[in-house]
C-alpha cells in the first residue's frame, strides 16, 4: 500500500594511477504498509493461499554490498533476514524474512527496516508501493537523476544534493497483486547516479578538438 525510502548516501572516491571510482555508503530507512484486502481481486480460494510460507523479500543487485542488516518489522512482529530471495521471486540476490502470518490479517499491517548498502556511481529504486516516496540526500555536489522517474524536486548546491520522488500506481503500468507471472520491474526503477562533471578524460577530448579546429583555422 505504501513503500517509503529515506537514504543518505556518502560518497568516497578511490584511486588507482589516473583512474578513479565514485563508490558510496548508503544508509536506507524502508517503511510502509500492505494491505491485505487486495488479495481478493485473485479470486482466489482460502485454502489457495499458504499465508504460513509468506515472506518479506528485497531484491539487491549486489549482495556483497550489503554491510549492514538493521531492525525488520512487520507489525509488532520483529523478523529475522536470511539470505536469498525465493524461487518465485525473479530477483537473483537478495535477502528475505519469513513473516510469522498464519491466517489473513484483519487489517493493515506496517513494516520497517533498515539497510546499510556499499555501491558505486549509482542506487535504484523500483516503485513497488500504491504510494511510493523516496527522500535521497548526499553530499556529492554532481548528481545526475535517471531511470523511469525524476525527482518531484530537488536542491543541488557545491554541499551536496538532496531530492524528493512521488510514484503512484498510475504512473505504472502493473498492478499491486499478481498470480502465476511477475512484471517486467526494471524499466520502473528510478534513482540517482554520482558523476564528475568534468573529469580527465572530458578535458582530454575538448583539448584535442580545440587542437585541431586551431590547426585548421591557421
Amino acid at each position: 500500500e505504501e513503500l517509503n525510502i529515506n537514504g543518505e548516501l556518502n560518497p568516497e572516491i578511490k584511486k588507482r594511477s589516473i583512474y578513479k571510482a565514485i563508490l558510496y555508503n548508503a544508509e536506507l530507512s524502508l517503511t510502509g504498509s500492505f494491505n491485505f484486502d487486495k488479495i481478493a481481486d485473485l479470486n482466489l480460494e482460502d485454502d489457495q493461499i499458504h499465508w504460513e510460507e509468506t515472506t518479506i523479500s528485497f531484491g539487491i543487485t549486489d549482495p556483497k554490498g550489503i554491510s549492514k542488516i538493521g531492525d525488520m518489522k512487520l507489525g509488532k512482529d520483529k523478523l529475522q533476514a536470511e539470505p536469498g530471495v525465493p524461487s518465485y521471486i525473479k530477483f537473483n540476490h537478495g535477502i528475505h524474512a519469513a513473516t510469522q502470518i498464519n491466517e489473513k490479517p484483519t487489517e493493515q499491517l506496517a513494516f520497517s527496516s533498515q539497510l546499510s548498502l556499499k555501491g558505486s556511481s549509482k542506487i535504484d529504486f523500483i516503485p513497488l508501493g500504491k504510494s511510493t516516496k523516496a527522500r535521497l540526500s548526499s553530499p556529492w555536489p554532481d548528481p545526475s537523476f535517471a531511470g523511469a522517474f525524476l525527482p518531484d524536486n530537488h536542491d543541488i548546491t557545491k554541499d551536496g544534493f538532496s531530492a524528493n520522488w512521488n510514484v503512484l500506481d498510475f504512473n505504472r503500468s502493473f498492478s499491486q497483486v499478481w498470480n502465476n507471472y511477475f512484471p517486467q520491474l526494471d524499466e520502473w526503477k528510478f534513482g540517482v547516479n554520482l558523476i564528475e562533471s568534468v573529469d580527465i578524460y572530458q578535458k582530454t577530448t575538448r583539448a584535442i578538438k580545440y587542437a585541431f579546429m586551431i590547426i585548421a583555422l591557421t
